[in-house]
Formats: C-alpha cells, sequence, structure tokens
C-alpha cells in the first residue's frame, strides 16, 4: 500500500536540512499517523479514538522494538 504524504512548505525546508540518516532515523519513529477523523459534533470522539491511537502507538513502538530500530 502508498499513501500521498501532504506537508508543509516549512516542513519540507527543515526535511531538506536533515542529512539522510537524519532523515531515517526520524521516518523509523514517524512514519504513521495513529488516527484521524472529523470531530465536528462528535462529543465522544476523544473518549472513543485516543485509546485506539494509544494502542497504535504501542504497537508501532513494539514493532520498532523488534526490528532493533529503538532501545526499550
Amino acid at each position: 500500500m502508498t499513501w500521498d504524504i501532504e506537508y508543509t512548505d516549512e516542513f519540507g525546508r527543515w526535511w531538506n536540512t536533515l542529512t539522510e540518516a537524519e532523515q531515517v532515523s526520524l521516518a523509523a519513529s514517524v512514519q504513521f499517523l495513529l488516527i484521524g477523523g472529523d470531530k465536528t459534533a462528535d462529543e465522544r470522539w476523544y473518549e472513543v479514538n485516543i485509546p485506539v491511537a494509544d494502542r497504535l502507538y504501542d504497537e508501532r513502538l513494539d514493532e520498532l522494538r523488534k526490528e532493533g530500530l529503538i532501545n526499550g
């Protein structure tokens, strides 16, 4: 599966100042959106979705540990 990534010009300028090693290191840590959605008129959005985001984040950290990309 491929994703189209959109980012601000400011982010692009900052990203381009990083070395390839720094980009790889950051990409290993920050490569997915935990969860998104329309919060309009949904008073329980955070109550429902924050636990989902927490679980997804924990799962990703476990994957990175197993791959040896992070310690802990």
